[in-house]
């Protein structure tokens, strides 16, 4: 599955919906229904305000794991991902943090959701975890077994993380593209900082075929400007009341943005 066989030709505005603590976590309520119930909730506000694609994430879960969650983890996001499914009729993706592809795609297959975004697909990057190592051949060999077709939407330099050695952000997006054959790229920046456009157009003209989806940094303000040079957006904090991925969604703020996005595209 590729980025132009979900999204065609536009260049689409996707929204992430937080999961709460799941099973196991420090953040579990013990009440698995009420993050089904929010997930759900959470997914429709995105879709009604007019984001073209929902990704689901277990950012409830913190502190994460380096790399393979457990298998209560699996099966609650498979029940949750199914869930989301259901309720809107947009693509929706998969996360698995910090860095499970290969439960991601196991819960996207079955909870017939259409992609997955892998923070560190290729290389390797400093985090609080330690050391988190890109395994693209795994997940992609996982993927070919499966018989599954999910697309692999792969960050490039993730936030909350830094590069090991001199590793350049050109030379990992193509690596990411060419040799870990990602279907498209996410660029991040850190909290707070406004996304690099100058970053953009260098990677636009190394690896001009590439999907290029900004993952951060996005707001109503320069929603416009970025689609100048990305192919998509990635929302999450500015959807929130006050940026506060703790605070619920606000369903005026989705719309404004997403509005503000297409406007004149």
């Amino acid at each position: 599955m590729t980025f132009r066989e979900l999204f065609g030709g536009m260049q689409p505005v996707g929204g992430v919906g937080a999961l709460g603590g799941l099973p196991g976590s420090r953040g579990y309520s013990t009440d698995l229904g009420a993050v089904r119930r929010r997930a759900v909730d959470e997914a429709r506000v995105l879709a009604d305000g007019g984001c073209d694609a929902v990704l689901v994430e277990n950012s409830g879960d913190a502190p994460f794991t380096r790399d393979q969650v457990g298998p209560e983890i699996v099966a609650a996001m498979t029940w949750l991902v199914s869930a989301v499914v259901d309720a809107v009729v947009v693509p929706v993706g998969v996360s698995v943090l910090r860095n499970d592809a290969v439960a991601a795609v196991a819960v996207a297959s079955v909870a017939e959701a259409r992609f997955v975004r892998v923070p560190v697909h290729v290389g390797v990057m400093v985090t609080e975890q330690g050391l988190v190592e890109g395994r693209a051949p795994e997940t992609l060999r996982f993927r070919t077994a499966i018989g599954s077709d999910v697309a692999v939407f792969a960050d490039v330099h993730v936030r909350h993380a830094n590069p090991m050695g001199d590793d350049e952000l050109k030379q990992t997006a193509s690596d990411a593209y060419f040799r870990g054959l990602a279907n498209a790229l996410v660029v991040t920046c850190e909290p707070n900082q406004a996304c690099d456009l100058r970053q953009a157009r260098i990677l636009r003209r190394a690896i001009p075929d590439a999907p290029l989806l900004a993952g951060s940094g996005v707001h109503a303000g320069n929603a416009r400007e970025l689609l100048d040079v990305y192919d998509g957006l990635v929302v999450g904090d500015a959807f929130h009341e006050s940026g506060d991925p703790a605070r619920p969604l606000e369903r005026e703020r989705v719309r404004g943005l997403v509005n503000a996005a297409h406007q004149g595209g």
